[in-house]
């Protein structure tokens, strides 16, 4: 669905060539985040990462990481989203139901992922995904958040 008019100031406005179409050219935004996402995470080739959220910019971040060598790459999903499911990722989650613990574990990363995304900006998005790096490992966030939020400094310290 499109706006019938928008008025902006014309420096604003990038016309798409010819040969991208408007779905391609919405793409461009989210992209570049998840671009930049994974170009200030550094070289990614070979190492364990989550990506914490399944909507457009963390399916995207997933799949940029994977294109720069993540060798496992899941993403676990703060809630369930219908029937969306992410595109060519190695192992996918529901933190709905399903603790860090189970998917470490199912991908050998028992001790934690090397770097994980926090894609969606909500308190138990962030814990999950300082909860599933391990020792030393970065995290990134890259949700948009509320005021007011909360994350504890104890999150993922273990017992």
């Amino acid at each position: 669905m499109r706006a019938g008019t928008v008025e902006t100031a014309a420096s604003k406005v990038v016309v798409l060539p010819d040969s991208f179409t408007f779905e391609e050219g919405a793409l461009i935004e989210p992209l570049s985040v998840a671009n930049h996402a994974v170009a200030r995470a550094g070289n990614l080739a070979g190492r364990n990462v989550a990506v914490v959220g399944g909507g457009p910019i963390g399916n995207l971040v997933a799949q940029v990481a994977r294109n720069e060598g993540a060798r496992v790459l899941s993403r676990i999903q703060p809630a369930p989203v219908g029937s969306r499911q992410p595109v060519r990722l190695d192992l996918t989650s529901n933190a709905g139901t399903e603790n860090s613990a189970r998917l470490r574990d199912a991908r050998s990363a028992a001790a934690g992922f090397d770097v994980a995304f926090e894609c969606v900006g909500v308190e138990r998005s962030i814990t999950a995904a300082v909860e599933s790096i391990q020792k030393g490992g970065r995290w990134w966030w890259w949700g948009c958040s509320a005021s007011g939020l909360r994350v504890e400094s104890w999150a993922g310290s273990g017992p």
